[in-house]
């Protein structure tokens, strides 16, 4: 029998959190900040697998495919990865998945595993459960390693390896074999579990809710610059933030739309969008063509460290997603002390209350989401209230509640390895 009080020794597979090979800096920062904080209390493997060969949507949306296609081998392939996350032990595994991706990442996952199995080879004795973070192929991966090792598995859903799947489909069936052959599944969010109960038939009592948290760290971060003046934004005038990828699921689009027809009512208003993607040069069309240049500011990708000063500098943060699971910039938002604007989708609704810490709208209504800024804006918000409310999610909590989770499956199951 395993004293599951004494610390526990996890192996956590994510591709989020391949280091520096990410051309986003916000990737997989939800995770990171995860392990940091169990990494306090448990001894944490990190396997961050890398692939090496792009997806037939990566090599289509880019503007320059050539030199696009040399920097991405020269990030995968090139930079040094070892020292990522510190304290947690980090190992990078490169493998090769060619396209079509849906079914060359299970070719993918069954590389990750045998890697990883050879990696710890002997030393398999000291490790309790293996995680893996998203359902394919990262869980798929852990299943296997656990199966082998004939440790414990678990996986946690974030929210696009399940809403942005079809039914039926290949990764629809890989997502259903390893949430059954899971011994505990984490979803971000009630709605999250609902679809996972509902599409995959998967047992309630193995699945915990358990949201995204933020670092208390974040808010306080050494980075210090001034937003308005590098962006040539007057000081007295309301600033609206948008953070997210500029891809359909985040709704970009809709979000120029609504500030176009806000900035009828609040004219002095400006819009800074930070996020990268294939839609940006469409977004670069509508604003000029809306006129809106000196208005909307595209900033393009930024460390997390710099965030906190955009957030402490804007008045509302606007959400315009057509799917989400839980997203990070909820809690991060309100840890310094700014309301949301968000459309009702996923997890947001669970997080947010209408004009106590921000207002929610319908997805895909610009005219809504136009309104709701409108009001944002003119409401005097209890900062100091979002403030509590996010720190009372700190990571540290979040992470407890895993480690809850692992203890009361191995518990309530009498854990031993098999």
């Amino acid at each position: 029998m395993i004293d599951v009080k004494s610390e526990m020794k996890i192996i956590v597979v994510s591709h989020l959190l391949a280091g520096p090979t990410r051309k986003n800096k916000q990737s997989g920062i939800f995770v990171k900040e995860l392990l940091k904080a169990m990494s306090k209390t448990s001894k944490i493997k990190l396997i961050a697998p890398i692939d090496i060969i792009p997806s037939f949507n990566e090599i289509r949306v880019s503007t320059n495919s050539t030199a696009e296609l040399f920097d991405h081998f020269r990030r995968t392939l090139f930079t040094k990865t070892r020292e990522i996350y510190n304290p947690v032990y980090t190992h990078c595994i490169r493998y090769v998945s060619f396209p079509p991706k849906i079914y060359f990442d299970l070719l993918g996952a069954m590389q990750i595993a045998i890697r990883v199995i050879m990696k710890i080879g002997n030393n398999s004795e000291e490790y309790v459960l293996c995680h893996g973070h998203t359902l394919y192929p990262d869980g798929l991966a852990s299943i296997l390693i656990g199966k082998f090792l004939r440790i414990k598995k678990f996986v946690t859903v974030h929210g696009s390896d399940v809403h942005s799947v079809r039914k039926k489909s290949f990764i629809f069936r890989m997502n259903q074999f390893t949430m059954n052959q899971a011994d505990g599944i984490i979803t971000v969010s009630n709605d999250l579990k609902k679809q996972v109960q509902s599409n995959y038939n998967i047992d309630s009592d193995k699945i915990r809710v358990i949201n995204n948290g933020v670092s208390p760290l974040f808010s306080s971060s050494s980075t210090r610059f001034n937003v308005r003046k590098n962006n040539n934004i007057p000081e007295k005038v309301i600033l609206f933030l948008f953070v997210g990828n500029f891809v359909p699921v985040k709704d970009p689009l809709n979000m120029i739309e609504a500030f176009k027809k806000l900035s009828k009512n609040i004219k002095s208003a400006h819009l800074i969008m930070i996020g990268q993607g294939y839609l940006k040069p469409q977004l670069e069309t509508m604003i000029t063509n809306y006129e809106l240049n000196n208005q909307i500011h595209l900033i393009g990708s930024v460390h997390h460290e710099e965030l906190a000063q955009y957030m402490k500098q804007s008045d509302v943060l606007c959400i315009s997603s057509v799917r989400e699971g839980w997203p990070t910039i909820i809690f991060e938002s309100f840890s310094c002390g700014l309301p949301i604007v968000s459309t009702s989708v996923g997890g947001i609704s669970e997080a947010i209350v209408d004009f106590e810490n921000g207002i929610l709208v319908p997805a895909q209504n610009p005219e809504k989401l136009s309104q709701a800024m409108i009001k944002a804006s003119s409401i005097k918000w209890d900062r100091e209230k979002l403030i509590q409310y996010a720190m009372e999610n700190s990571w540290e909590n979040i992470s407890r509640k895993y480690l809850k989770f692992y203890n009361d499956l191995m518990i309530n199951k009498y854990y031993q390895k098999q």
